[in-house]
């Protein structure tokens, strides 16, 4: 019975481009962004220092934080979707970002 499960299952099979996952999760990824900005600007609105924050080095800090954690998300969901995906190298990535920071606060405290 898992034999023809299988068989049916397998029997159309069309060779898929190797980067397609990775581009519909970023095509994702993108509308989730642009939706949740969406959302927010009306209900929360912007900094009131909008323009000035550009010229800020810790604005910047924080946006590549995110896109970096973005990063590690999307590649820590592309390697999950496939079987006997390793999820070694984004956790530790994700890790590494998370104690670098955390270092980083350190030092300027101190």
């Amino acid at each position: 019975m898992t034999d023809d499960l299988i068989a049916q299952l397998s029997a159309d099979l069309r060779p898929v481009p190797a980067n397609r996952l990775r581009t519909w999760l970023l095509y994702a990824t993108a509308a989730g962004a642009a939706l949740a900005f969406l959302i927010m600007v009306p209900w929360i609105g912007l900094r009131s220092d909008f323009p000035g924050a550009f010229a800020d080095p810790i604005f910047w800090t924080k946006f590549l934080y995110t896109l970096v954690f973005l990063g590690f998300g999307v590649w820590s969901a592309e390697r999950l979707s496939r079987p006997g995906g390793n999820m070694r190298a984004p956790v530790l990535g994700a890790v590494a970002l998370v104690a670098l920071t955390g270092i980083a606060g350190i030092v300027q405290l101190v």
